[in-house]
């Protein structure tokens, strides 16, 4: 078990600090209905036809309606992140910056509030 943790975290050490080939947004559905599009790389942006500035952008689509809503834009731009939901919040966590430095720092949505 010691020998697979020391294997992972050597793993971690040599993607860190890397620049990544590709910097995606990230997509979750939080209910049946609603979906969010977390940031991203200006050139590759998930919305082709829609102006946007997609490192901080947090997009609302509504599977009933069909409608895509701009929220309240993420504090820190980031693409490659994790993001997660519980209760009414939408976690942003870590990626990499518009300089392609890995960032750490977690952001948290509310989804009532339309607020980071």
């Amino acid at each position: 078990m010691k020998e697979e943790f020391e294997e992972d975290v050597e793993r971690m050490k040599y993607f860190v600090g890397k620049k990544p080939d590709i910097c995606l947004s990230r997509v979750l559905q939080v209910n049946n209905t609603d979906i969010y599009i977390i940031g991203g790389h200006k050139k590759i942006p998930l919305l082709l036809a829609r102006d946007y500035k997609v490192r901080t952008s947090c997009l609302h689509l509504n599977m009933q309606t069909q409608i895509i809503t701009k929220k309240a834009s993420l504090r820190y731009g980031r693409c490659n992140h994790a993001i997660c939901f519980s209760g009414h919040s939408v976690y942003a966590i870590a990626g990499h910056s518009e300089k392609h430095e890995v960032e750490s720092y977690c952001e948290r949505y509310d989804m009532r509030k339309d607020q980071w």
